[in-house]
């Protein structure tokens, strides 16, 4: 486990998920935490290079491989039947409406580029060495489980959390006038120890997890900014006017909701949700 994503899930865990043992990976080290590698039955891969290494200009090339050679020790050194990998639902080509699971790959995001990248080489690596491999697309997470736990900033709507939070006015470099799909972080743990606890039954290799539903982003950065701001004098400045912004994407969780028998209203947390959920960690 590491990163965002990865430290969210390890605090979850002490809570929520006491009948599961997990243990980091370290990246400097290139070592489990644990004496005992061989008896871990499960890897959950939230290593990939996220979207600020990959647009950095860094050649991604360069990139993957310090990637692949990282996840190829893990997997070396254990005996796992499973791994998880997530993934973004940035991979999929925006030509159309809707994206689901048989979309095709195609951004040209570098992000996107490095993603595919990874997907297909644990597919390889994954078949090769005869374990069950199952790729997560995930949407846009944002939120914190925990107030002691740094989200990551570069993230619009965790960006406008943080502002707001600590007295500061929001300034954005475009008028944020777009729609995207979000899921609060709660949520997909939820999601994901779902997934770890019916991994056995589980036959896809690919499965969106988003709410399914678009919504605006500068609407709802509004409407988290003015509700946890602490001063009436902060104000969000919205920067260029995005001109080359695309249709509405929806993606499509269906396959998601089948596999967990799950009903969508009952698992995505609404904004109002999320503004209570926001208030009882921070307030």
């Amino acid at each position: 486990m590491t990163g965002y994503l990865g430290s969210q899930l390890e605090e979850f865990s002490k809570k929520n998920l006491q009948n599961k043992l997990f243990i980091k990976f370290n990246r400097k080290t290139k070592k489990f935490d644990t004496n005992k590698p061989k008896s871990i039955n499960l890897i959950i891969n939230f290593s990939s290079p996220n979207e600020i290494v990959c647009r950095s200009g860094t050649d991604l090339n360069s990139i993957f491989k310090s990637w692949k050679k990282t996840i190829d020790i893990a997997i070396n050194s254990t005996k796992i039947t499973h791994l998880i990998n997530i993934s973004s639902i940035h991979v999929f080509k925006n030509r159309n409406n809707l994206i689901n699971e048989s979309s095709k790959y195609g951004s040209k995001d570098p992000y996107a580029v490095m993603q595919m990248k990874c997907v297909k080489y644990l597919n390889e690596k994954c078949l090769n060495k005869k374990i069950r491999l199952i790729n997560l697309f995930v949407s846009n997470i944002y939120g914190s489980i925990n107030k002691n736990i740094k989200i990551r900033q570069n993230l619009v709507l965790n960006e406008t959390i943080i502002s707001a939070l600590l007295n500061k006015n929001l300034v954005l470099k475009s008028d944020c006038n777009v729609t995207r799909d979000f899921v609060w972080i709660e949520d997909f743990l939820i999601i994901l120890n779902k997934i770890i606890e019916k991994k056995d039954q589980i036959k896809f290799k690919k499965i969106i997890v988003a709410s399914g539903q678009t919504l605006n982003v500068k609407k709802i950065i509004i409407i988290l900014f003015n509700y946890l701001k602490k001063s009436k004098k902060q104000k969000i400045i919205f920067g260029e006017k995005i001109t080359n912004k695309l249709h509405p994407i929806y993606y499509s969780n269906l396959r998601l909701l089948d596999i967990l028998n799950l009903e969508n209203k009952n698992n995505f947390k609404s904004i109002n949700q999320t503004l209570k959920k926001l208030e009882s960690i921070y307030k």
